[in-house]
């Protein structure tokens, strides 16, 4: 676990870099993703794979807001390389393979499948930012 741990931040790290993320901001960025990835690593024993990538990419998104104002850079600076380690790559694969190999039905189940994960994902950051900009704008208009 510690292995995958260090692996995700690394890995997180590397497309931080090639987002272009400025250095003093990295660290920060990796940590997001480490974050989500832990998230998703809990709710995966809990959950289905879809709360896990809702949840994940929730706390991901919760995370970035946090960091952006703390730090006075855009969200998506933390947010992009953030999500990285929750994109179901891996699901796509398989779902292309089984397509490949003439196997209609188990690609059209692994496709409902990364649809549905990919989704998950897509929810929980439209959600914290929808959230998060309302509160936002209220706590600014009643000053």
């Amino acid at each position: 676990m510690v292995f995958d741990a260090a692996a995700v931040f690394f890995g997180t790290l590397c497309f931080a870099i090639l987002f272009r993320v400025p250095s003093r901001e990295l660290v920060h960025a990796a940590a997001v993703g480490l974050l989500a990835w832990l998230t998703v690593q809990a709710m995966q024993s809990v959950a289905n794979p879809v709360a896990g990538g809702l949840s994940g990419a929730a706390v991901a998104s919760l995370a970035s807001e946090i960091l952006a104002r703390q730090r006075r850079c855009p969200v998506t600076l933390f947010l992009i390389p953030g999500i990285i380690p929750l994109v179901p790559g891996g699901k796509a694969y398989t779902t292309m393979l089984a397509f490949l190999r003439g196997d209609a039905l188990a690609g059209l189940e692994q496709l409902l499948d990364t649809a549905f994960v990919s989704g998950g994902i897509a929810i929980g950051i439209v959600l914290v930012n929808a959230l998060t900009r309302a509160a936002y704008r209220k706590n600014r208009a009643s000053r």
